[in-house]
């Protein structure tokens, strides 16, 4: 007679241990799958059966038993997100798992990692400094552990662990029984209006200046500006198509998807389209003169803001060239991605919600309300309208006449 899954045996051996045994399920060709249990006395092989039953009886499975590690798994785990994700978000991957989590956690059994393990090792991240090697210098240094780095490594090895729910190696997520780290919600700069004016006109004549217009009345962000190529750019420079990105990578630069896979058209004004044309005519005067020396390697179909020789920009370079332009125009220091905040922060009041996420390059425009809008200098002096202002000056007769009315009962007196 076929045993059902969950039907258990118990014997004693010829050696004097206890053995149990239950059916976990058939294989194709309906012959059972047996999980067995060894014990000192028969109480023990109940007991051992009992929690293989109850976890048989919550998930449908019974999760084999591993020896992996949680450093071996998070290996595994980090290989496989190569195939769904960019490079550069799984070097991120790897520099979490190989810095924070491998030294605290890595030789535990994965099978035995318990939800007490996770915790305690997200509070000594809190609490202490770490080593690690610069991938450029290969120059060790300590830093202190950010409060929205332990939130992330918290993160990933959710996300981690989740995978090996799904994959049958664990039966449950343990670092999703924590509450996340609290952090401080981060708040971009945005520059005032006066500040983009100053920072535009001293950008002029920079080598960049294209790519910081982009940056204010689109939202590109650096990566994309630097994978831009001059195939992406429409006939009389009226729009521009965002196709890759290239983004620095294991200390390499490499090309790739925009984020979040979204290739996208943006429009563009004259005043951009006057920039790209200046930036183009640079362009062919550079490609001119390095084909003369034997040492272009742009291709015919170069990057619009790459170096003199056609290879794309190093992040650094376009760092340092708009440090110095804050630095001429006298504007407060931000971030070169607070452009693009910057952008998001001005046009959100000038366009449509549906309108800007897409010009953003976001699939979600609550995403684009609640992460990239951020008050505006000024905004707080702005916002204390008087009453004419909100509601227009009071018609005083009307209001008289109102008072007056016999069916609003008269006069009243004031509460």
């Amino acid at each position: 007679m076929r045993r059902a899954p969950g039907e258990g045996s118990i014997r004693k051996r010829k050696d004097g241990r206890w053995e149990g045994s239950v059916t976990i399920g058939h294989t194709e060709r309906g012959n059972p799958k047996r999980r067995v249990v060894y014990g000192r006395t028969r109480a023990a092989v109940v007991a051992k059966l009992d929690a293989l039953k109850g976890e048989l009886s919550a998930t449908g499975t019974i999760v084999a038993p591993s020896s992996m590690t949680v450093a071996q798994f998070l290996e595994r785990w980090v290989e496989s997100r190569a195939l769904r994700a960019r490079r550069s978000t799984v070097d991120n991957y790897r520099t979490i798992v190989a810095h924070y989590i491998a030294p605290a956690i890595g030789e535990r059994k994965l099978q035995k990692l318990e939800a007490v393990h996770v915790q305690t090792m997200l509070a000594e991240l809190a609490a202490r400094r770490v080593v690690i090697a610069n991938q450029r210098t290969r120059r060790e240094a300590e830093r202190t552990v950010s409060a929205r780095m332990v939130r992330y490594v918290h993160l990933i090895l959710r996300m981690a662990l989740g995978d090996a729910v799904k994959w049958g190696v664990l039966r449950r997520n343990s670092a999703a029984l924590l509450e996340p780290p609290r952090v401080p919600r981060f708040e971009p700069s945005v520059w005032s209006q006066e500040a983009v004016v100053a920072f535009v006109a001293h950008a002029a004549g920079s080598r960049y200046h294209a790519a910081y217009l982009l940056a204010l009345t689109a939202g590109l962000r650096r990566g994309e500006l630097l994978g831009l190529r001059v195939s992406d750019l429409a006939p009389a420079l009226r729009s521009l198509t965002v196709r890759r990105a290239v983004t620095l990578s294991g200390g390499t630069l490499a090309e790739g998807e925009p984020k979040g896979g979204r290739r996208r058209t943006i429009h563009l004004d004259g005043a951009v389209g006057a920039a790209l044309e200046t930036r183009l005519e640079a362009l062919w005067r550079e490609r001119d003169e390095a084909l003369e020396a034997g040492l272009w390697r742009g291709g015919p179909d170069p990057y619009v803001f790459g170096s003199t020789l056609g290879t794309p920009t190093h992040p650094r370079n376009l760092a340092r060239d708009f440090t110095a332009v804050c630095r001429r125009a006298g504007v407060p220091r931000i971030r070169l991605h607070d452009l693009r905040h910057t952008y998001g922060s001005h046009a959100v009041a000038r366009l449509s919600l549906p309108d800007l996420s897409a010009r953003l390059g976001h699939t979600d425009p609550s995403f684009t309300a609640r992460v990239y809008t951020h008050p505006t200098p000024g905004a707080a002096e702005r916002a204390a309208l008087t009453l004419d202002e909100l509601y227009g000056e009071p018609d005083r007769d009307a209001v008289t006449m109102r008072s007056n009315d016999p069916q609003s009962g008269g006069r009243r007196r004031p509460n």
